[in-house]
Formats: structure tokens, C-alpha cells, sequence
């Protein structure tokens, strides 16, 4: 049976400013894009798995600035990567009520791989990203729905506020997952220590852009920051079946947090934090221990470097900033750009160092680098494609790659941002870091972000490719694919220095998606909630911390809201007053959904990680109370009550 075609049809909308602004102004705001249990999770293809509820929360953080008459509104989602589909219609959603047109709208993304999946604007993305097939539109309306709304609103609250910008290096959290192929490039960082060549082949630059507006009261505090470092969202193990943010949560988390901490903030403090040049960097996490304990460990210390960097900009906040933006999408059918059509290559199978596909990734031609003739002619050089010839165009037909390809560039006083939608390695962004900043020359930070505005796979430099290992298999485009980038890049940091602001993309786009469906269809309920078992506590082994689980019965996934909170853990130091301690927007309380069960009811589980023992104080769970239900609580547990 053939899956359903949806068409989507749009025109660019170039909305005009409604208000200049003399001084810089800027607003922030947040969304949950937390899904119901079921979706598929994308990033690991075929060795990924739905998501059956969450441990640490997506997020979508959204900043606003305005100068003059020049908008920006950066987009950050705790999720494999932007799409230009998700971003015309935000466009489409907006534009009645702000001021921001395409250039002028960013599309950042953690890339963590335990996000769903099911939004892209490619059938070959939405059939490949995770282990299910097809586009739901569905989650597609909804995600688009919470990025709009924080848009909307990071827009009306909008005060003067003032910016700083600096990087600092950060050593030993990250590695290189593919140093065969780094090591063949002519320029590169080197080690005469070989045990540690794994750690000096990243990119250790985190770039930082703090943000602060004006309160009621007269005194500017910080809204937040947005923030590059190059990792992949791989600290979590694969075989993890809940919705994380994997090492970015912990990032973001860290900041947000420390920053309130210190500056005693009145309103929320965000941390956008998006993909810096990652392509063949994975965290640094023990061998075989990949889990939430190293992903915190790792992500912690990370967020921890990051709200240092931000304290030392203290003194250098400026209200002085202009800003400017470019966007030009590139149709890569276009037989000017001379690269070979899109296709994959046999090493994509066997997955990346760090999560080789079972079994697979032994066998040739799959094998990373084995009978790779580096000097072999042909479109594609190196690359054994997947499939053979004869039914290639079958399985993996042209019109399902992505090819209409968005390059974007902001600048706003010393600090530039490049962005791109594919996965680049390190030496690949160096390249293209080169030859961008021999058109900024006025730029003091200059930063490429991957996975920007959509998902197109890798970018490796020509020396990597032709290793074939994961990457180069991954590089759709072709071994000269860094070298494309870098020359088009700096073109549009030319053009912006010479013109200003500007966007150069389609009048019209269509999209043709083939249809999934994934988000619980609604159900009715005829049962309800009540107790099943009453919290317990699971000592810590191995890797796994120790926690206090409860499980309950409720009605089914389709009648629960995900992206609103659901479950509190509360205290109480005797008598009948109750306190909030924490709840699941921590990255410490998690919430499950166990099996449906009759009549519209299914079976739920919470599990408080690393929890609090102090004294005499006892604990309770505290299910949300929703439509025609009221709040649920456990049992109380701890303290005499433990036994």
C-alpha cells in the first residue's frame, strides 16, 4: 500500500517593520515541544526507537532583537536539526504580527538524537532519520504552532537591552570519533601524543552572545544567551527509548540556572545553544558507559564553562549594535554548481564510530575505509554507493534528497553567525571559517553553526571523503561539497558587506511529503485515575542512578498534554503544609507511559532520579490535575516512612 502524498504550497512573505527602533531592544521566550509517547526518535536511523515519554524535556527558546529597522529572531529547538518546511510556515504564522522576514529568521538546533522525528522537508529524511517512514503532519502543526507562539511573544516583549559577545576553549569533553580521516588532511592541529590525538582533532571554541534587556524597575538584567560548541547529541545511549536532550540539556540547564542563581534574574533566563562545527566530534564520555550520568557529566561541565564566559562579559555589554542578515537558498539541481547528484554511500550502513550498527558494520562493503581506492574516478570519487545501479533510482529515488539548500549570516555589532544545514566536520569548518572571515574582516567573533535552517547529512573536506568512513558516506553532495560551501559562503559575506541586508530564495515552494501518522489518534475514556503502585525505591546500579518510582492509571496518550507539566515531587517537614521541590521541567524527574490498558486508559510511571534523603522530611508524587480530573498524589514516602 502506497503512502499518501502531502502537498504543501507556499510564497515568500517579506512582512514590512512596524516600529524602528532607535536603541537595541530585544524579548525572549520558551515553549515545551514535548511529544506524546509513540513518535519515532531521529538520529539514529533503523537503530532508533519511539519515544515512550521523556527524561529531560525539548524545548524551543526563541530571542528577539531589533535595530533600527533591522529584525532577528533566533530559533532554538532541542531537535535533529531545522527544516524549511517547519520555517516557511513559522514564516507564514507570524507574519501578521511581527516584523521578521526569511533572512531574518534563524533556525538553530541541538542535533540531539533523541528528539522526533517525522518534520523534515525531504521524504529521504523523513523515511531514514529514525526507524519509521513518512511525514505526520500532525507534529508538524504542532511544532510549528509552539515555535510560532514563542516568536510571536519573544516579539511583544521586547525591551531595550544591550549585548556582549567572547569564546573560550574548552579541552577534554569532546573527541574525535573519526581520526582516520581527520588525519589525512594537509592542515590540521597535531599532537606528537598519540593518546591524545583523539582530543587536540576537535573544535574546543565555545562562542557565547549574552543578552540582557531592561526591567520595569530601570536596571538591565539578563535575558539569556545564545551559544556554539561543537558536540554530538550522542552522550545517551541509542538503545535509550525516552525523549531527551541528551548533553545539551544539561548545558542549556546549567546556564539558565547559574545565571538566575547569580544575577537574581526577574524573569526566565534562556540558553539557545545550537551546533557549532560537530560533524566528527562525539562527547567524551567513558567507554561503554554512555548514559544520563555521563551526558550530565559532560553537559554540566560544558554549561559551567559557558556561565563563566558569561560572567566575564559583565563589563563589555554594549547597546551600540547593528545588526544585518543574508539568506540565499540554492536549488542543487542546478547544473551551475557542477556537483554530482545527491547519494549515499555503503558506510552509511554501518553507522558512525561511536554506534556502529550491529553486525553490519563488519561486513564489506560496509566496513568504514576497507577497498576504498581513494584515486577512483567518477561523480562521486571514493564513495561505493548504496544500492546497485540498476535499482538505485528504485529505493533511493533524486526527488526524495534534499536540495534546495539555505545558507544564512547574521552579524550584529562584532559577532557573526553562519549557518548551515549540514553536519560539517572540524577541519571542514575550518575551511570555510577561512575564507568567511576574509570578508568580515570587521568581525571580532565569528561563528559556522551545522544543521541550521534544515537537514542535508555531512560536510568532510575532500581528504576525508575519500576514507569513506561514516561522514564522507553521509556527504550527499559529493567529495568537493566543502569547497562549494566555503566559496558560497563567502560570497554572501561579501554581498552583505556590500549591500546590507538580504534575501535571495524561491517566490514560490512546494513541498510533497509522503504521509506517516504517529501522533496518538484521540480516543475517549471511560475510566478513573487512581493508584497503581505506590512509590518504591530502585537502588542505583551499574549506570543507572537510584530512584523512587510510582506508577498510576489515567486516561490514554492521546488525552494527556505532554508539553505541559505533569508531575511534581513535593515535600513536607511535618504537619499538613506540602512544598514544591522539584517537578519533571528538571532533568531529574521522568514520565512514562507503560502499556495501554480497556477502556481508554493506559498505565503510567514517574521515576524521581537521584532524590533527596533529608531527616524526618517525607515526599510525595503529584500527578497534574487536567479537564474532569483532579491532582493525583502517591503515597508519602522517605524519611519514617522508609523502611
Amino acid at each position: 500500500m502506497f503512502a499518501k502524498t502531502l502537498h504543501y504550497t507556499y510564497q515568500t512573505l517579506n512582512p514590512q517593520i512596524k516600529n524602528e527602533s532607535s536603541v537595541l531592544i530585544a524579548g525572549s521566550a520558551v515553549r515545551d515541544i514535548t511529544p506524546p509517547a509513540g513518535m519515532p526518535k531521529a538520529g539514529y536511523s533503523s537503530n532508533a526507537h519511539s519515544g515512550k515519554g521523556f527524561r529531560t524535556r525539548l524545548k524551543v527558546r526563541v530571542f528577539y532583537l531589533r535595530s533600527g529597522n533591522q529584525p532577528l529572531a533566533f530559533v532554538q529547538l532541542d531537535a535533529l536539526g531545522g527544516s524549511l518546511i517547519v520555517r516557511l510556515e513559522v514564516l507564514k504564522r507570524i507574519a501578521e504580527y511581527t516584523d521578521i522576514a526569511p533572512q531574518n529568521l534563524v533556525l538553530g538546533a541541538t542535533h540531539t538524537h533523541a528528539g522526533a522525528g517525522q518534520y523534515c522537508s525531504s521524504n529521504f529524511y523523513n523515511r531514514f532519520a529514525s526507524n519509521k517512514s513518512g511525514f505526520d503532519a500532525i507534529y508538524f502543526d504542532f511544532l510549528c504552532g509552539q515555535i510560532s507562539e514563542a516568536v510571536i511573544e519573544a516579539y511583544q516583549q521586547a525591551k531595550p537591552a544591550k549585548i556582549a559577545y567572547g569564546q573560550t576553549e574548552i579541552w577534554g569533553l569532546t573527541r574525535n570519533r573519526s581520526l582516520i580521516p581527520h588525519h589525512q588532511n594537509q592542515q590540521r592541529l597535531v599532537t606528537n601524543t598519540l593518546n591524545h590525538a583523539k582530543f587536540y582533532a576537535i573544535n574546543p571554541t565555545l562562542t557565547l552572545l549574552r543578552i540582557d534587556a531592561q526591567h520595569t524597575d530601570g536596571q538591565y538584567y539578563p535575558l539569556g544567551a545564545i551559544s556554539t560548541f561543537s558536540i554530538h547529541g550522542t552522550g545517551v545511549s541509542q538503545h535509550e527509548d525516552e525523549y531527551n536532550g541528551d548533553v545539551w540539556a544539561y548545558i542549556e540547564r546549567e546556564l539558565e540556572q547559574g545565571v538566575q542563581q547569580h544575577y537574581h534574574c526577574p524573569q526566565a533566563v534562556l540558553h539557545a545553544a545550537v551546533e557549532g562545527t560537530h560533524g566528527d566530534i562525539a562527547p567524551n564520555i567513558r567507554y561503554g558507559a554512555a548514559g544520563y550520568l555521563e551526558a550530565r557529566r559532560v553537559g554540566e561541565a560544558i554549561g559551567q564553562q559557558a556561565l563563566s564566559l558569561f560572567k566575564k562579559l559583565d563589563n563589555q555589554l554594549q547597546a551600540d549594535a547593528l545588526i544585518s542578515s543574508a539568506l540565499r537558498v540554492l536549488d542543487m539541481r542546478q547544473p551551475e554548481f557542477a556537483l554530482p547528484k545527491p547519494a549515499v554511500g555503503a558506510a552509511l550502513l554501518a553507522g558512525a564510530q561511536e554506534n556502529l550498527t550491529p553486525i553490519i558494520h563488519y561486513f564489506p562493503p560496509f566496513k568504514a575505509g576497507l577497498g576504498i581506492d581513494k584515486h577512483k574516478q567518477g561523480e562521486h570519487g571514493a564513495k561505493h554507493k548504496l544500492f546497485p545501479s540498476i535499482s538505485r533510482d528504485l529505493v533511493l529515488p533524486q526527488a526524495e534528497f534534499p536540495h534546495l539548500l539555505p545558507l544564512q549570516l547574521f552579524t550584529i555589532a562584532g559577532f557573526a553567525f553562519v549557518g548551515f544545514p549540514m553536519e560539517i566536520t572540524v577541519q571542514a569548518g575550518r575551511y570555510i571559517y577561512q575564507h568567511v572571515k576574509q570578508q568580515l574582516t570587521d568581525i571580532e567573533c565569528l561563528t559556522i553553526s551545522s544543521v541550521c535552517n534544515d537537514y542535508f547529512g555531512y560536510c568532510t573536506t575532500q581528504e576525508e571523503y575519500g576514507c569513506q568512513y561514516y561522514e564522507g558516506g553521509h556527504t550527499l553532495y559529493g567529495a568537493k561539497t566543502n569547497e562549494f560551501l566555503a566559496h558560497q559562503a563567502a560570497q554572501l559575506a561579501s554581498q552583505l558587506v556590500a549591500q546590507g541586508s538580504f534575501n535571495e530564495q524561491p517566490d514560490a515552494w512546494h513541498f510533497a511529503l509522503k504521509q506517516g501518522r504517529y501522533m496518538p489518534l484521540k480516543q475517549t475514556a471511560k475510566g478513573q485515575r487512581h493508584t497503581l503502585v505506590e512509590p518504591q525505591y530502585i537502588d542505583a546500579q551499574g549506570l543507572h542512578e537510584g530512584y523512587w518510582q510510582f506508577e498510576w492509571c489515567d486516561v490514554n496518550v492521546s488525552l494527556i498534554n505532554w508539553h505541559q507539566p505533569l508531575v511534581s515531587i513535593e515535600y513536607s517537614d511535618g504537619g499538613d503544609d506540602w512544598y514544591l521541590l522539584t517537578n519533571d521541567e528538571a532533568s531529574d524527574v521522568s514520565v512514562r507511559h507503560v502499556k495501554s490498558l480497556d477502556k481508554g486508559m493506559a498505565h503510567y510511571q514517574s521515576r524521581w532520579f537521584n532524590p533527596e534523603f533529608y531527616g524526618k522530611r517525607v515526599y510525595r508524587f503529584v500527578i497534574a490535575a487536567r479537564p474532569q480530573s483532579q491532582t493525583l498524589n502517591s503515597a508519602q514516602f522517605g524519611g519514617n516512612v522508609l523502611v
